[in-house]
């Protein structure tokens, strides 16, 4: 962890810092400038811009196989240029298969699952919802209950796998779950789940994100975690920052006004 990233982080948590943001440099649309431009004007005292980390075969959605450099010189470019009017971070969303990288590079790393491991080898969990029911059927036998297991025992490794200091989307295996109804949250063997991986991130001491990402997108209509799940947290002595996931500029600090109140 970083020395800005220690400074960023003192006090309490606070809902004008966002802390994860996407760029072109993965599958942002917009750049980093104009991301920073869009924290100013949503009067944020803190942004981090963050990229996500390379996987052989994912070059539509994580960073290009060398791209670090360019993307690590940019934003120290910003943070001199906009040194009087926001604080800016450099960041890596390290998803935990991929290899290779320049975490010590970075003011902090945020440790992610976005794909699971099967015999066909790694299938994303969170890109269309018609691609998770296929993963569910085909891998799975249709038990959904099988494959949520399956995340988040695999969640559960992220801290070992990344060394983050930020655990990203807690519940992203529900991303799609509101809209599609592809299994029942409030079963026992899917609570058992998540609190047998929360149990054992909450042992990490590593802060989780409460994240607005598939509120903006239109996905959900709650932040991940649940709020059931960060009341859960909470009693465990967990400690929180603010992350819109933003992949262009009006989803910047998405919903923050009303996050205070959850933690």
């Amino acid at each position: 962890m970083g020395k800005a990233f220690d400074k960023a982080l003192a006090g309490v948590v606070s809902s004008r810092s966002d802390f994860h943001v996407h760029t072109h440099y993965c599958d942002g649309k917009d750049s980093p400038r104009d991301m920073v431009l869009s924290g100013i004007s949503k009067g944020l005292d803190t942004i981090g811009i963050v990229c996500h980390s390379y996987l052989p075969g994912e070059e539509d959605w994580c960073i290009r196989n060398h791209g670090y450099d360019a993307f690590i010189s940019e934003i120290s470019a910003l943070k001199s240029e906009f040194s009087n009017r926001i604080n800016i971070l450099c960041g890596v969303e390290h998803d935990m298969f991929s290899k290779d990288v320049p975490s010590s590079s970075f003011d902090y790393v945020i440790g992610a699952v976005h794909m699971i491991e099967t015999q066909a080898g790694l299938v994303s969990i969170d890109w269309k919802p018609e691609i998770t029911s296929e993963l569910c059927m085909r891998h799975f036998s249709g038990d959904w209950m099988a494959l949520c297991g399956r995340y988040y025992e695999t969640l559960s490794r992220v801290v070992e796998a990344t060394d983050c200091d930020i655990i990203a989307h807690f519940d992203l295996i529900s991303k799609f779950n509101q809209a599609c109804g592809f299994f029942d949250e409030s079963r026992a063997e899917y609570e058992t789940a998540w609190k047998r991986c929360a149990d054992a991130l909450l042992g990490s001491g590593r802060r989780f994100e409460i994240n607005t990402g598939a509120i903006s997108r239109g996905c959900r209509t709650e932040q991940y975690p649940s709020n059931g799940m960060i009341g859960y947290l909470k009693r465990g002595g967990a400690g929180f920052v603010f992350s819109s996931d933003a992949h262009e500029v009006d989803a910047v600090a998405f919903g923050f006004d009303a996050l205070p109140t959850l933690v």
